[in-house]
């Protein structure tokens, strides 16, 4: 028999991980998690057809997640009204040609960028 537990929006601080199987038991040493607000994560980058968002956030806000094209262009944008937790969205961009594209996050009170590569 086999049991995954995968930890959604962990919260910063230290942890310990306990695997027990039968009267056998495994500890861990401590792990110390630590993970800013709108620390985007693109998975691929270089991407081809399609890459996953993910990114963090605390507090409740109204948000705005674009695509930008090297000339400056918004080719894609999603808003997104009182969102809290954690973002995780594959998007598809197979329409898209080959280049350099920038990722936007609008916050109440930021904007983040991260640059994302597709390859086709």
């Amino acid at each position: 028999m086999q049991t995954d537990s995968i930890i959604y929006n962990p919260v910063n601080g230290v942890y310990k991980l306990y695997i027990s199987i039968g009267s056998c038991q495994v500890i861990s040493n401590l792990l110390i998690y630590e993970k800013n607000d709108y620390d985007l994560e693109i998975y691929p980058n270089p991407a081809e057809n399609e890459f996953e968002l993910i990114f963090l956030l605390s507090s409740r806000q109204d948000i705005e997640i674009s695509i930008i094209n090297s000339l400056g262009q918004e080719i894609s944008k999603n808003k997104i009204d009182d969102f809290i937790g954690q973002y995780k969205e594959r998007i598809d961009v197979s329409s898209f040609s080959k280049g350099v594209y920038f990722v936007q996050l609008k916050t109440n009170n930021e904007i983040y960028n991260k640059k994302l590569i597709l390859c086709k």
